[in-house]
């Protein structure tokens, strides 16, 4: 070996231990070994995107929140191309909803003499796609979202089964993707948009709003929390069916949610922030992973807001089934 050539390994060596050393401090698995495998072939060393770096947009990979870091996340929906469904809410089927305190009065309205179960199925459905990508200096997403969630007395074959409740969501909104540190947190994501929620019925058991919007998702390690302010469009007295929602439904959600591998432990909060007269609601849900992407999922919620038809109403309920398809 020639004095020439032992000199570049000298120079070169402090230049490979610290890349080592960088792939060892990335904290998600399949990119730590990425990053090794790059530096084996030769190649480039990858970045630690879990805490350092904005998504590279145009590397978006299938969706898996179990493996995804709060930057592969945004990455996803930053690098979807437009008009291709996302997932938006979670996708679930409760079978076996149990509500210790239903809306009986609600009820006799949608079928006077009928007799409430209890017992009933609960599911949600939820996506969304981009309609404009890169609005405003390649960032600024624009997006279209549907929701709807039902609650069915299937058990109830003496009333045929009817469907109790069903909340259907439209909105839009745009999504502006960062990475700013606030007070020991990263907010990676803000949405601004507008929502309108309905029934779908007519006359006493008509419910509806409209709302302006704003959802800041922040991250931490394995911690994802959503702040979500709202504004209700006022209506005038003749349209409004529900003039007193917001001393219910409070004036936004505020999840947290902490995902351990493929389980997900999520804490969901409402309330109307009045101390002479506070109402809310809050939800509890546990995921297990069973196979594939369904998940085991067991989900309670006390207080008011659960639906439309129940906003004034106390609710407590447990309920167990799958989650198929989730985000947060």
């Amino acid at each position: 070996m020639t004095n020439k050539h032992l000199l570049c390994l000298i120079l070169l060596y402090p230049l490979s231990f610290q890349a080592h050393s960088s792939c060892a401090d990335i904290k998600v698995d399949h990119q730590r070994l990425e990053c090794y495998d790059q530096l084996s072939k030769g190649g480039p060393e990858l970045t630690d995107n879990a805490d350092n770096s904005v998504p590279t947009k145009g590397k978006s990979k299938a969706f898996d929140l179990n493996t995804m870091s709060g930057h592969d996340i945004v990455g996803y929906f930053d690098d979807r191309p437009i008009f291709q469904l996302s997932p938006h809410y979670p996708n679930y089927i409760l079978p076996m909803s149990y509500n210790a305190k239903p809306n009986t009065e609600a009820f006799q309205e949608f079928a006077p003499g009928a007799e409430l179960d209890r017992f009933e199925v609960k599911f949600q459905i939820s996506g969304k796609f981009k309609l404009l990508d890169d609005i405003y200096r390649d960032n600024w997403d624009l997006w279209l979202g549907y929701t709807q969630t039902a609650w069915w007395q299937l058990y109830n074959s003496d009333e045929s089964a009817p469907f109790r409740e069903t909340n259907y969501s439209p909105e839009m909104f745009t999504s502006y993707y960062s990475n700013v540190d606030i007070l020991g947190l990263r907010l990676l994501q803000t949405d601004v948009g507008l929502i309108h929620q309905s029934n779908g019925r007519s006359e006493l058991l008509s419910r509806s709003w409209n709302r302006l919007y704003a959802n800041f998702q922040l991250t931490r390690g394995d911690f994802l929390l959503s702040i979500q302010p709202w504004y209700r469009i006022p209506e005038s007295d003749e349209d409004d069916d529900n003039p007193n929602i917001e001393d219910y439904m409070g004036y936004g959600n505020y999840r947290l949610t902490y995902k351990d591998e493929g389980t997900l432990y999520s804490l969901l909060l409402r309330n109307n922030l009045k101390f002479d007269d506070n109402k809310g609601g809050i939800e509890l849900s546990w995921a297990f992973p069973v196979y594939d992407i369904v998940k085991l999922y067991l989900q309670y919620y006390n207080g008011y807001g659960e639906s439309l038809i129940d906003y004034d109403h106390y609710v407590n309920r447990i309920s167990l089934g799958i989650l198929i398809y989730e985000w947060l």
